[in-house]
């Protein structure tokens, strides 16, 4: 459910018209139902480690094209459109 939120802040930020969320009668829909889907579907630790990393790595490039596109269609440059870089992986130093 943080998506919606974090939709809401950046259409907010952007100052281009009504939120996405609030005008698109089938977003929070979509949002309460693949909360739903997500509470009630029981995976083993294994498999949800897999579907995590695949349905991750396909939500953040959709929400990064789309934020991208609105701030774009706002009139703002490649710059702030550009999404942010986020240092993953490396070694986890782990103290035992």
């Amino acid at each position: 459910m943080s998506a919606p939120g974090g939709g809401l802040i950046r259409d907010t930020l952007l100052q281009h018209g009504t939120p996405a969320a609030l005008t698109d009668a089938a977003y929070l829909p979509t949002a309460f139902a693949g909360a739903l889907l997500a509470f009630v579907l029981s995976l083993s630790q294994d498999q949800w480690a897999r579907a995590f990393t695949a349905l991750d790595a396909a939500v953040i490039g959709f929400w990064s094209m789309a934020g991208a596109q609105k701030t774009r269609a706002a009139g703002l440059g490649r710059l702030p459109a550009a999404p942010p870089r986020h240092r993953r992986g490396g070694r986890r130093r782990c103290r035992a």
